[in-house]
């Protein structure tokens, strides 16, 4: 997946092109490993891109990696929140997805992916806090059902 934005920043316009594993400014192609960045809510880290005159940041998003100039989202033109606070009732979710990991594989695939949803879904600067405990109860749920299903499907496949 590529992420393309076409930026100006003082009298200089900058091309961006960001895939999984560089950054290509104006031609020239940087490793993101290489960047200096820095972590963000446990596995989400904030990479520091490098150019001039302005601070330009590659933010993990929802879908798509977002770019973060001078703090302000290029393509909502909102104010960029960090991930850095995670709330604290986020933790019982997670805790709640660890669980998980008793019913074998199928479970730990489902809890990673239940806590992974769930700190995105937490750290979202534009929802209200009811609507994400709302959508965290929903992930939850989601997965619960989900294992219960592959688990009723390979029980009529093998007995």
């Amino acid at each position: 997946m590529k992420n393309d934005w076409q930026i100006l920043i003082g009298d200089q316009k900058y091309s961006i092109q960001v895939t999984a594993t560089k950054a290509i400014i104006n031609n020239e192609v940087f490793k993101l490993s290489k960047l200096p960045y820095q972590r963000q809510a446990w596995f989400f880290r904030e990479t520091r891109l490098p150019i001039d005159g302005a601070e330009v940041l590659l933010a993990p998003g929802m879908t798509k990696m977002r770019l973060i100039v001078n703090g302000i989202d290029v393509v909502t033109q909102q104010p960029y929140q960090s991930m850095d606070r995670m709330p604290a009732w986020a933790y019982l979710f997670f805790a709640i997805h660890i669980c998980n990991l008793m019913n074998g594989m199928v479970g730990g695939i489902l809890a990673g992916c239940g806590i992974f949803l769930t700190a995105r879904v937490a750290t979202l600067p534009d929802y209200s806090t009811a609507r994400k405990v709302l959508y965290s109860i929903l992930i939850l749920c989601g997965s619960v059902i989900i294992l219960f299903a592959v688990v009723f499907l390979l029980s009529m496949l093998f007995f």
